[in-house]
Parts: structure tokens; sequence; C-alpha cells
């Protein structure tokens, strides 16, 4: 058995470390279908063609796929990527008020004039975010 020196060990986790990753030139059929997501939905959504006439695309150009199994893998992906981001998560992810933040201002402070001037025997309701309502 040949034994492996400390600086030889050394030396082959430096190589290791230093490969670049080789690009891949083979795929499976949800791979391809992953890399091949947004023209096949711009053929669907934007050029008129259902799942069967991409399917028969797809296998004139070897991939074995029928409509059922790309509409299947399509829907994957659509609940795998992340949902767009909505105003209220921009905001609160940046630290910014949205666009319309002016409006909403307003409204929290006339709700706010409305309960500090409202008698003291009334109940006035205030939500969690701080804004009488």
């Amino acid at each position: 058995m040949t034994m492996i020196t400390d600086t030889q060990l050394a030396a082959m986790r430096l190589a290791l470390d230093a490969l670049e990753a080789k690009p891949k030139t083979r795929f499976s059929p949800p791979e391809a279908v992953e890399a091949l997501a947004r023209q096949i939905r711009r053929a669907r959504d934007e050029l008129g063609h259902d799942l069967t006439d991409i399917a028969l695309l797809l296998q004139a150009h070897g991939l074995a796929i029928k409509p059922t199994t790309l509409r299947g893998y399509l829907s994957k992906l659509a609940t795998a990527e992340p949902a767009p981001k909505t105003r209220k998560s921009q905001s609160v992810a940046s630290g910014k008020a949205p666009a319309g933040a002016a409006g909403l201002a307003m409204a929290a402070g006339a709700a706010l004039q409305a309960r500090d001037a409202a008698p003291e025997g009334d109940l006035v309701l205030e939500l969690a975010d701080g804004q009488g309502g």
C-alpha cells in the first residue's frame, strides 16, 4: 500500500480546490424542461401553442416527453420559483416606504386624529400595525 505524506495531501487539497466546474452537457428530461422553461412558457403563453405542440417539437429534437409530463414539470418549476415580491415585502426588505405610502400615511394620520378626538367613553379600535381603524 502506498503511503501519502501530509505535503502530498496538502498539494492534492490545493489542486482539488483550484478545479473549475465542468460545463454540463447532458440533461435529464426535468433538467431539460427547466433549462427551456422560459422558451416553453413563451411558446405557450405568447405564441399560442399548446403543450401538445410543444411536446411534439421537443420530441422531434430528441426529448421523449408527453404533454402531461411537460405540464407536470412546468407546474413543479412554478411552485419552486419564489413568489414575486409584493409592495409590502419590498418596502420591509428595503427599509423604504412603497410608492403609495404617502396616501397610507395620510389615512393613518386621519385615523389617529379621529381616535384622539373620540369622546373618552367611545371604543376606538387600533390595528396591530398601530394605525387606527
